[in-house]
């Protein structure tokens, strides 16, 4: 069930080893995880139970004797930082001036994708129509409004 904790099978069936190939049952479900760092799925002796019950009578019990653990390394993604500046802190009244906006993306792993940002610019400042506004590598699809 989503949101589970605990995966079980029960009453299955692992068919016979046929020459050098051994029966198998798989049994596979999509985890996910909100928690960042190594988290350990541990199966421990006894967790694995089968049986078997020959024609001639009394059913065997059989157990795993040894565990296994496997490790799935869940990570996230170092948080972006948005640097702004102009080009003059200080003009004269009607004087333009450009402003920058510059976003990191510091994560040595992965590029960021569908970014997006939205500058509202304080009453008294509007955008200049002079000028040729443009964007540095940002991506062959992005789109500039202003």
């Amino acid at each position: 069930m989503a949101g589970g904790t605990t995966l079980s099978l029960t009453g299955g069936t692992v068919g016979a080893k046929v020459g050098s190939i051994n029966g198998s049952c798989q049994v596979s479900v999509n985890v996910t995880s909100f928690t960042t760092g190594n988290l350990d799925n541990e199966f421990i002796p006894g967790d694995l139970t089968a049986e078997y019950t020959p024609p001639e009578g009394e059913t065997l019990f059989f157990v795993n004797t040894s565990g296994v653990t496997e490790t799935l390394n869940v990570v996230t993604l170092t948080n972006p930082y948005v640097y702004k500046y102009f080009g003059n802190t200080s003009v004269w009244l009607g004087q333009e001036s450009r402003v920058t906006i510059r976003i990191y993306n510091r994560d040595t792993n992965y590029a960021l994708h569908q970014v997006s940002v939205t500058d509202s610019l304080p009453a008294g400042l509007v955008v200049a129509g002079t000028g040729s506004p443009y964007t540095s590598n940002c991506g062959l699809r992005c789109e500039l409004d202003w």
